[in-house]
């Protein structure tokens, strides 16, 4: 397992790498930049959170010094940004992995672990609501504000036989947690890992990905966990994200699963209907070949290390 990180140290010595999630804050960017700057040092800024998050440290840089990338997980349209696929690479990536075997009947048609509740999430709740979807559904939902109290509880927790022993014993998973706390380690001994009986036991995930900015395309494990699991899967997220998962060599064209835009939660929840009239069996048993080599595919390091060494080197610079 590796991060863009170590190749970008490898193919030059002398950037300066920051992680900016170990950033103190802004006044410790200004002293690196006025360093680099006498210098005249590479920065090459790196975050595997979500780009809201790390916008104003990039945007701190840019004001004043141009010689600099920024590495985020997925794709964007500035011309200082190198795709990574950190959660895969990092976390997913993991010869460990365990195989999750799909020939036992379904006990649930799908799966959806909603994450923080954004506005795109909720669009997508009621949208499966309306359609009965989520009677179907095995579903994670912390709804701390308690929006939409007439259709939705504050908590909907997985049964114990799906989470880790470890997130088990600590009450089940609490998406607000310290860090650090026994809740984050045991979070992140899992962090990238398929739950074997969770992916067994569902047909389809329900992917509602991080696209709080528009025109960004973002991959997390949210994406990854279900194609290392051999899942089948809906992915709502920014326009493009199937497209850019298709360019980096993954076939999610399964029997039973039309096209659609990844912004169309509408039209998503529509094909989950559409599924939910089908025999998963049978659609399990027309798409395993492509399960399959989509996972072999996740789990293929050296690729992704390759991957990483190239996008480094199309940036140019310091990589060259």
């Amino acid at each position: 397992m590796h991060r863009i990180l170590d190749i970008a140290k490898e193919l030059n010595p002398d950037i300066k790498a920051i992680d900016l999630d170990r950033l103190s804050g802004p006044q410790e960017m200004d002293q690196i930049v006025t360093e680099c700057k006498r210098k005249n040092q590479f920065i090459f800024l790196y975050a595997i959170d979500n780009y809201r998050r790390q916008r104003h440290y990039v945007d701190q840089v840019r004001q004043s010094y141009d010689n600099f990338a920024f590495s985020t997980c997925g794709l964007h349209q500035d011309n200082q940004h190198i795709p990574n696929v950190h959660f895969l690479s990092f976390d997913a990536c993991d010869p460990t992995q365990p195989l999750v075997r799909h020939d036992s009947p379904k006990k649930y048609p799908f799966v959806f672990l909603t994450g923080q509740l954004h506005k795109h999430r909720w669009d997508m709740l009621l949208a499966l609501s309306d359609r009965g979807i989520l009677k179907d559904t095995l579903l994670s939902l912390q709804n701390y504000d308690h929006a939409h109290a007439h259709l939705f509880p504050k908590l909907i927790k997985l049964p114990a036989e799906y989470e880790w022993p470890e997130i088990q014993q600590l009450g089940g998973y609490q998406q607000k947690h310290q860090v650090p706390s026994p809740m984050s380690d045991a979070i992140g001994k899992y962090n990238g890992k398929a739950m074997p009986r969770l992916y067994a036991d569902t047909g389809c995930s329900i992917v509602s990905e991080t696209n709080q900015d528009k025109g960004i395309v973002y991959l997390t494990e949210k994406t990854w966990i279900p194609i290392v699991a051999e899942h089948l899967l809906l992915i709502q997220g920014n326009h493009g994200t199937n497209e850019y998962l298709r360019s980096l060599g993954f076939d999610l064209d399964y029997e039973g699963i039309p096209d659609y835009d990844n912004t169309d939660h509408e039209h998503i929840a529509d094909i989950c209907g559409s599924i939910r009239e089908k025999d998963l069996g049978q659609l399990y048993k027309a798409s395993r070949d492509k399960r399959r080599n989509n996972r072999v595919h996740a789990l293929d390091e050296k690729f992704w290390i390759d991957y990483h060494r190239k996008q480094l080197k199309n940036f140019g610079g310091p990589f060259v």
